[in-house]
């Protein structure tokens, strides 16, 4: 029986790295300081610019600033396990 992907809270309890361009707006709620009107400027964001290079494009998105975007930081790091 094969098993089914990760959800992103698995992923976040885990400690698995997160994709910038793999969340929708309620995955993005599930992180710190991020709520419904935020996650849905990120999606909106994505949507615009095709995709998210880096986690510090995030301080592009009204709303969130350098202090959100280092909180953030840990759930995107590949060196996170």
């Amino acid at each position: 029986m094969p098993l089914e992907p990760l959800t992103v809270t698995e992923k976040i309890l885990f400690g698995f790295s997160l994709s910038l361009n793999g969340l929708s707006e309620q995955d993005w709620e599930l992180l710190p300081g991020i709520g419904p009107s935020t996650a849905k400027k990120i999606v909106e964001y994505q949507t615009m610019k095709g995709s998210i290079q880096t986690i510090d494009e995030l301080d592009e998105v009204r709303g969130i600033g350098p202090k959100t975007v280092q909180a953030l930081r840990q759930f995107f790091d590949a060196h996170r396990l």
